[in-house]
């Protein structure tokens, strides 16, 4: 959750920490991630489940661009990630995404 919660962290504010609960696996398969949010303003930990809407948009999207950032460093792939308009990029884009970035 490390570079999701980097992500979650500049969207909320710092308000909201995502954490996974092993008790989850002895559930089985129907247990889902096991993922937990802390508020950082109650200092409650709960289930994910209790997050509005929004709040629920913004943290499946911190996973989504954690797991991209994680591809990133460590393979090197080219990941083209969402512009604040949502706008198609342009040609330049698909240019650079041709070949690996290096660090």
């Amino acid at each position: 959750c490390e570079f999701a919660n980097r992500r979650l962290s500049s969207m909320t504010g710092g308000r909201y920490r995502l954490s996974v609960h092993r008790e989850s696996e002895r559930r089985g398969a129907q247990a889902g991630l096991g993922l937990r949010v802390h508020d950082t303003f109650t200092g409650a930990e709960r289930e994910v489940s209790t997050i509005s809407g929004g709040e629920t948009f913004q943290a499946s999207l911190s996973l989504a661009l954690g797991v991209a950032d994680v591809v990133t460093q460590r393979r090197g792939v080219c990941i083209s990630t969402f512009s604040s308009s949502m706008k198609a990029s342009g040609p330049s884009t698909a240019k650079l995404c041709s070949s690996p970035w290096t660090s």
